[in-house]
């Protein structure tokens, strides 16, 4: 039996079970804000994998983060789970769907099946998921979820310091995907760097991990004008930060992406191989260039193809779906995607 979340009943303890990968734990932090923001009294912890640990380590408003390690033994993951059981939860808030709230024999918790989402964005499907236990009303304006700290804007003052002046706006740029078949290429990101600069006279601030200062190297020796890299330089919260601060930022398919849409900061994503309608930005006035006709994996799913859906990405593409005025950005949505990915 399954009981309802209720903001009338003492709930002391919440646990919400997050997902893996970077992008996808981003997409569940509009589910946490609704819990964090109706429950003030309740200590609310999260679960979550290696990758997604710096997104919640620091932030005051979660009690515990706790990171579940698939590749710890058997005895490790006993051990792990047993921890959890002596907190004795209120309630288990499971987005991924696993069989821990039935271990935690919390009575409270969302249950294994949902009714048909296959057509939702990420972000909704949370949300639909967290209503099967709360039914709230609507999403709150406050973000709790992720927290960005007095530490790390001084850390971006410091890095943004000398190049970003007073009255300067600026693009912020992640030119490389996790997934090489996700990634454009270096011309085309030197080509659009150059003409934003300009014709609007915007500056350029590139963000990645260290491996990527190649990267940036390379589209730095193919541009005429010159721009800030930050290579290894900023971890997911610093790179909030400046995506607050800049006038829009253009990404991939990526994690940089839903963190500029879970600040509702405008972002020009470019995807290939994967549904921007399912999985782009939620972000107000953000848009994104799909354009995979002519990719042979995505037409005939042949696995002897390999994906080419970025290569039809022009950077004229990207600079005519970006119109600045004065202090506002106005991004176009370009959607030419092949048969195969029609929703039903």
């Amino acid at each position: 039996m399954f009981y309802k979340l209720s903001t009338e009943k003492s709930v002391k303890e919440i646990l919400i079970v997050s997902l893996t990968n970077i992008g996808d734990v981003i997409a569940v932090a509009p589910s946490m804000d609704v819990v964090l923001n109706d429950f003030p009294q309740a200590n609310v912890s999260v679960i979550v994998g290696p990758k997604g640990r710096s997104l919640f380590d620091q932030n005051p408003h979660l009690k515990r983060v706790f990171v579940y390690d698939k590749h710890a033994s058997n005895h490790e993951k006993l051990a792990w789970v047993q921890g959890l059981r002596s907190v004795r939860y209120d309630a288990v808030i499971d987005f991924r769907n696993s069989f821990l709230p039935f271990l935690l024999q919390t009575k409270t918790r969302t249950p294994p099946q949902m009714g048909n989402s296959k057509n939702l964005h990420l972000v909704d499907k949370h949300l639909l998921r967290l209503k099967t236990i709360y039914p709230f009303s609507k999403r709150p304006d406050l973000r709790k979820s992720i927290a960005i700290l007095p530490k790390d804007r001084d850390y971006v003052d410091a890095l943004l310091r000398g190049y970003i002046k007073p009255g300067d706006q600026f693009v912020l740029i992640a030119p490389v995907a996790q997934d090489s078949a996700k990634t454009w290429n270096t011309l085309n990101f030197a080509q659009v760097c150059d003409g934003l600069i300009d014709r609007y006279g915007l500056k350029v601030v590139m963000v990645g991990s260290d491996e990527n200062k190649s990267t940036m190297d390379e589209i730095q020796s193919q541009m005429k004008r010159s721009f800030l890299a930050l290579p290894g330089q900023t971890d997911l919260i610093q790179v909030a930060e400046i995506l607050n601060r800049a006038l829009f930022s253009i990404v991939h398919d990526s994690g940089i992406m839903h963190m500029a849409s879970y600040f509702d900061r405008q972002v020009l994503a470019l995807f290939g191989k994967t549904d921007p309608r399912l999985s782009g930005p939620w972000s107000k006035g953000s848009g994104y260039i799909w354009k995979n006709q002519s990719c042979q994996r995505c037409v005939s799913r042949d696995q002897k193809y390999k994906h080419s859906c970025m290569s039809a990405i022009t950077h004229e593409d990207v600079l005519n779906s970006i119109v600045v005025q004065d202090k506002s950005v106005l991004i176009k949505t370009i959607h030419q995607p092949c048969e195969n990915f029609k929703m039903s």
